[in-house]
């Protein structure tokens, strides 16, 4: 009498591992696109929260000096280095800017104009400088009145 050996396969044949891989990479592509869209939404972020704290740092520092030591008309930019730490606020007489540097790849301009006798309109923009990204803007606006003598 012969004894019959049954051969038992286990594991996986190729074709079922690879139809796992192509399964797992079907799911793990559109994580990777929530990732890389995350950082691009937080580095859009931190660029807003940036220029806005730059434009009321410019904006707190031209009301402190008051409109009757500030021009009537002036426009100081970052983009020609006019708004720049160090750089002489608008009228001369209240001393220099002290800024922190301006956020990559965002231009602040600040506006001065004298709407009627005695007061100054302050507009402070900051805006992106083509990140590829949705673009943004911050507008602060001020008005102050001069000083009663």
């Amino acid at each position: 009498m012969g004894i019959a050996v049954r051969a038992t396969r286990s594991g996986n044949t190729l074709l079922e591992i690879t139809i796992a891989v192509g399964v797992l990479g079907l799911a793990i592509v559109p994580l990777l696109g929530m990732f890389t869209g995350g950082v691009q939404v937080t580095r859009s972020t931190l660029d807003e929260v940036l220029a806005t704290s730059y434009s009321t740092d410019v904006l707190e520092q031209l009301e402190v000096v008051g409109a009757s030591r500030l021009p009537e008309m002036s426009r100081i930019s970052t983009l020609d280095g006019t708004l720049r730490d160090g750089a002489m606020i608008p009228g001369g007489s209240s001393g220099p800017f002290h800024l922190a540097a301006v956020p990559d790849g965002v231009m602040v301009t600040a506006r001065i104009s004298t709407p009627t006798k005695g007061v100054r309109r302050i507009v402070v923009d900051a805006t992106p400088r083509g990140r590829g990204q949705a673009p943004f803007a911050v507008r602060l606006e001020s008005s102050i009145e001069e000083a009663l003598p």
